[in-house]
């Protein structure tokens, strides 16, 4: 079993990836039972400090990876190793930038004594560089991505356009047939070779014919110079592919057609903390200051009810399957087969792609999405290393105020005198931390906070459990470690009506299958808005009811088969069940309170999900059955979005990403 309960082919963090599985069986002498060992994360990026200036700076930043995931991006554990100077980016390499930090890890792969602490030694090792792609090859020293081999991690050939000459010339990085992989040991002897050329002009034919040059971080003997560098997905697909293809969609769809499509935008309604969209977006231009976050609500949520049947066939397919993979990859839990099935979608999308705009609009964030399937399983979901963090501590940085001279050392003086000094607390590290590789400095309520995700696996993907059985002990409220919260507004003693308190009843029933007496009090604490599951949900009780459109899945009881239904949450409320039993000494009473929602789910327009746009549809019409269940098994929060179609009022449900 992998950490946390899942089994070895489920991976909810970089402890569970290859990566860190591998690197405790080849380096044994990392794993000393005395030491302190560290996994840590890179991360360099450039940002402006000044609104109206194009002076540039980057910092360097590192993360301690064994840090649970809720923990480890956090401001107090983010360190900011350096400022590379501006004011502009360097256009070679970053070695000389490079060259103190690789210092000191090198001397933290051997250890460092320590005398006030139960363990003996700290060791570190960096794991992992994980980036935007010019960035990645500056530190890297892989060629960018107007050279013939661009990519880091195969031996990929671009195609140029011969009718042009230079690097404004188009080149294309469709992958029709896959490249032999690049290897560590390959990559360290291309870099020596280069570091050892006799002359400028031998050195540039080395690069051109290798595609890559020397980097500082060769002289780490541990480090993979192709699987620990990790193109940053946000960057990749969000801010890369995304972009680019709602905006040659836009230009492909006929003007008359494109009012309808902001018609469409502006029906979703979403709940207040998913960052909506700009409502004075027109055309490809009004694009072009969308956020990361932005994008991947636009490929979630908007694209495909928006653009369905306005949209040229041959363009909508290739936009709705690259919202299917935006929707796989921003998943905080993934298995091995999630993982085919997103590789069958990307080598899907890439063919698609090129068949409707043509190979040479294929630039190389497509060819370096077909090996996001191997970082994945290198380091787990990209949760646990994509660049938001680090995209917000850039924008921490640019706030600090400075005098516009020697920007950098006043950069890095406030920000030791703000973080070091006066907000940040020592962890207290006990010996109980010195096992190498897991994840430490974490209290319990940090190691349990994503433990709803093990909860849901067992119960929607354990091939052996008795699925049904497990979803009444949720319902009943029988785990540990699975909080719940409800909020305000609230009501106390509430008397339910008749058609509410008959779903109770029903509910007692199927939940506490026994044969005493089952009473469901008709007096009720009633809540507007629950927070489980890492989301905060809403309900018709509240003040707005953006939020409480919702995803659950149901165990059937002959089948132990799931599905799906979709239902607007109507109100929580805490329940006292009494269960009355006959025993030997007379009757006993059990009294239990129990955590509840009332929801009625929506029928289906149709049993399976739309053929053209992956989604599933839903009508004005509910289901009677079902409409009280505890708030641990909601999977996702959702959004309706009208269909359009001529009819009874029908609606595509898409799934808000977290």
């Amino acid at each position: 079993m992998a950490p946390r309960g899942l089994p070895d082919n489920v991976m909810m963090d970089i402890v569970d990836g290859n990566v860190w599985k591998e690197f405790s069986k080849t380096n044994p002498s990392f794993n000393d039972k005395d030491a302190l060992s560290i996994g840590l994360l890179l991360n360099v990026d450039w940002f402006k400090p000044f609104d109206r200036s194009e002076y540039k700076v980057s910092a360097l930043m590192m993360s301690v990876i064994n840090l649970p995931r809720n923990e480890r991006f956090k401001k107090r554990w983010t360190m900011v190793l350096g400022i590379i100077p501006g004011p502009t980016e360097p256009k070679g390499n970053v070695n000389t930038f490079l060259q103190p930090m690789v210092e000191d890890l090198l001397l933290l792969w051997n250890g460092i004594p320590i005398t006030n602490s139960t363990l003996k030694i700290v060791k570190a090792a960096l794991l992992g560089v994980s980036s935007d792609m010019p960035a990645l090859r500056k530190v890297s020293q892989y060629l960018g991505h107007k050279a013939d081999l661009g990519c880091s991690r195969c031996n990929f050939m671009a195609e140029r356009d011969l009718t042009k000459k230079g690097a404004s010339g188009k080149m294309s990085y469709y992958t029709c047939v896959a490249a032999p992989d690049r290897t560590n040991a390959q990559v360290r002897d291309q870099a020596k070779e280069y570091q050892s050329a006799g002359s400028l002009k031998i050195a540039k034919e080395i690069q051109k014919k290798n595609g890559v040059r020397y980097s500082e971080l060769v002289r780490l003997p541990y480090f993979d110079m192709v699987k620990m560098l990790i193109t940053d997905p946000m960057h990749t697909f969000l801010l890369g592919m995304v972009q680019n293809e709602v905006k040659l969609c836009l230009q492909n769809i006929l003007d008359s057609k494109l009012a309808e499509v902001y018609k469409r935008m502006q029906s979703i309604r979403l709940p207040y903390d998913i960052g909506r969209l700009p409502t004075n977006i027109k055309g490809a231009d009004g694009l072009s200051g969308l956020t990361a976050q932005q994008w991947k609500n636009f490929a979630c949520v908007y694209a495909r009810p928006c653009f369905s049947g306005l949209l040229p066939d041959k363009f909508f397919k290739s936009l709705s399957l690259l919202c299917e993979i935006v929707v796989h990859i921003t998943k905080p839990i993934m298995s091995e087969e999630d993982i085919e099935t997103l590789y069958r979608l990307i080598h899907e999308h890439h063919k698609r792609f090129a068949a409707a705009y043509g190979k040479w609009d294929i630039s190389i964030n497509y060819h370096m999405a077909l090996h996001i399937c191997d970082i994945i399983s290198d380091y787990g979901p990209p949760h646990g290393y994509w660049c938001y963090a680090y995209e917000r501590m850039n924008g921490y940085l640019s706030e600090i105020p400075n005098n516009g001279r020697n920007i950098e050392s006043q950069i890095m003086v406030k920000l030791l005198q703000q973080l070091c000094f006066s907000s940040c607390e020592l962890p207290n590290i006990s010996a109980k931390t010195s096992t190498a590789l897991k994840p430490i400095l974490a209290t319990d309520v940090e190691m349990n906070a994503d433990n709803y995700a093990v909860y849901q696996y067992k119960l929607y993907t354990s091939p052996v459990l008795d699925r049904f059985e497990y979803q009444c002990s949720i319902d009943r409220g029988e785990v540990d470690h699975w909080p719940i919260e409800f909020l305000h507004p609230s009501k106390s003693r509430v008397k339910v009506d008749k058609e509410v308190y008959k779903s109770i009843e029903d509910f007692c029933k199927k939940v506490y299958n026994t044969d005493g007496n089952v009473y469901a009090n008709p007096m009720i604490d009633k809540f507007g808005r629950c927070a489980v599951n890492g989301q905060t949900y809403s309900s018709d009780f509240n003040s707005t009811d953006r939020g409480s459109v919702v995803k659950a899945l149901f165990v059937l009881k002959d089948s132990n088969e799931l599905q799906p239904y979709f239902g607007i949450i109507r109100f929580f409320f805490k329940l006292c069940v009494t269960l009355t039993y006959d025993t030997s000494n007379g009757k006993k009473n059990e009294v239990f309170e129990n955590s509840l929602a009332y929801v009625t789910w929506m029928c289906f327009k149709t049993p399976q999900i739309d053929k053209t746009t992956g989604l599933y549809m839903v009508n004005d019409a509910f289901y009677e059955q079902d409409r009280v269940m505890s708030p641990r098994r909601f999977l996702n929060r959702c959004a309706l979005a009208p269909t359009g179609r001529k009819g009874a009022a029908s609606y595509y449900v898409t799934e808000l990403p977290r």
